[in-house]
C-alpha cells in the first residue's frame, strides 16, 4: 500500500518514495505523521491555486488583514501629523 498523496509529491519514506506498506495498521500512524501533513498541505495549495483566479486570491488576503492595515496606516498618519519620532512607531503597534 501507498500514500496516494505522498507518493505524488514524492515524499520521504515508505508510503511516498519507498516500497509500500504491508499492514493497514500503520495507517493510523501515517495520516498523522508530519511527511503526510506536508503532502496534504502542498495538495490543498495545488488544488485552491488551480480552482482560484487572482483577484479572488487578493480579495481573501486584503479581507483577513483589512483591519491590521488600517490600523498600520492609522498608526503612520498619526506619527506623521504629530511629528513624533519613527521609533514610537513599534510602541504604538504594540499598544
Amino acid at each position: 500500500m501507498k500514500c496516494k498523496l505522498c507518493e505524488k509529491y514524492k515524499a520521504q519514506g515508505p508510503w511516498g518514495i519507498g516500497i509500500g506498506c504491508k499492514t493497514i495498521q500503520y495507517e493510523a500512524t501515517h495520516s498523522k505523521s508530519s511527511i503526510h501533513q506536508t503532502s496534504v498541505e502542498k495538495n490543498l495549495y495545488e488544488t485552491q491555486r488551480l480552482t482560484k483566479s487572482i483577484p479572488e486570491h487578493i480579495l481573501g488576503i486584503n479581507e483577513a488583514n483589512k483591519d491590521k492595515v488600517i490600523t498600520t496606516m492609522k498608526l503612520a498618519y498619526f506619527i506623521a501629523k504629530k511629528n513624533i519620532s519613527i521609533a514610537t512607531y513599534e510602541d504604538l503597534c504594540q499598544l
